[in-house]
């Protein structure tokens, strides 16, 4: 499964909609997401990916598609951080 999908199937567990999700889908408008929904959700994303969510960055995830290039970036970048060798 890839991170659209993963993160689709979280929105999904946190706000059950029978609605197609897509990037420009907005969780509050579209979905019915409030702040408290929002915040489960992220958190969902944090324990799922491995992840952390600044505060400033919870505030630009109400696009599922902003929510899964975070997401992404930050998965990388976790994984290039595991691939530098260490300081000796």
């Amino acid at each position: 499964m890839n991170i659209q999908d993963e993160t689709e199937g979280l929105i999904r567990q946190i706000m059950p909609v029978s609605v197609p999700i897509g990037p420009l889908t907005n969780l509050y408008l579209d979905l019915g997401f409030d702040s408290l929904s929002l915040m489960s959700l992220l958190v969902q994303a944090e324990r799922t990916f491995a992840i952390r969510f600044s505060i400033l960055e919870m505030g630009e995830c109400q696009w599922v598609g902003r929510l899964v290039a975070m997401v992404t970036e930050k998965t990388d970048a976790a994984g290039r951080k595991g691939n530098v060798p260490a300081d000796d």
